[in-house]
């Protein structure tokens, strides 16, 4: 049973014949689903069928077969795709967040702003788009800096934060990088160049320096880590334990 219980927050639980046997999986951030069956290696091959009416129904919930056109499920290959990003973003630590050492997909330039008699003020900013993003915490999640009078980057942990914002989720004017204005464009190159860029990036548990940037490279462009790279980082763990 897939229940999406809020926006960006769905449900996995199970029933078997009719019985209900509670909640699996809690996913906090909206992903397509591939429903797949899987069975042992011995014994006959399985037939799965599927109807749109149900042998032990439950209220609320409707067969498989009539949500395969929704949004919810979609073709493999871009499941894939986002499934890559969603790993690729749970790699970003919170310092390469604030530092803006993410791939240029996650980020956005605000413009157009008007600051009011008080100037600039990022706190405020930055509550108005975890709230339209649902973030329940921001600094975890997103950063941002100013680069003109009326101009803000904002670096995000998830992409799909980042289309949601320049789709006008918080109600702001907001663009992908690659529409930025040069000053934003050439700040973004200043801020990363004085974290030394991608080269002193570090793994969760400081396994290693380079793990973290290949794992954004290779998730940014949604290819495969080669197996050198692979094994390199297998390496570095087994040194460390022993």
């Amino acid at each position: 049973l897939l229940e999406w219980k809020a926006v960006g927050v769905a449900c996995v639980s199970f029933m078997l014949n009719g019985q209900d046997l509670g909640e699996a999986y809690e996913l906090t951030e909206a992903v397509p689903m591939q429903p797949q069956v899987m069975q042992a290696p011995t014994g006959l091959p399985l037939c799965l069928r599927l109807r749109k009416v149900l042998a032990f129904p439950k209220v609320g919930f409707r067969a498989l077969v009539e949500a395969l056109g929704t949004p919810d499920l979609c073709p493999f290959s871009r499941a894939v795709a986002q499934a890559t990003t969603e790993r690729a973003s749970a790699l970003i630590t919170e310092e390469q967040l604030q530092t803006f050492m993410v791939p240029d997909a996650h980020v956005v330039e605000l413009y157009d702003l008007c600051h009011g008699a008080r100037g600039f003020n990022g706190s405020r900013l930055e509550q108005r788009i975890a709230a339209a993003l649902d973030l329940q915490r921001p600094a975890q999640n997103l950063a941002l800096r100013q680069t003109e009078e009326s101009c803000v980057l904002v670096a995000l942990r998830r992409a799909s934060h980042a289309e949601r914002l320049i789709k006008g989720a918080a109600g702001l004017a907001a663009r992908g990088l690659h529409q930025a204005t040069a000053a934003s464009r050439q700040r973004l190159h200043e801020w990363r160049a004085e974290s030394g860029g991608p080269q002193r990036l570090q793994a969760p548990g400081n396994l290693g320096r380079l793990g973290p940037a290949r794992r954004l490279i290779h998730g940014s462009l949604q290819t495969a880590m080669p197996l050198a790279h692979l094994v390199e980082e297998k390496n570095a763990k087994r040194l460390k334990r022993g």
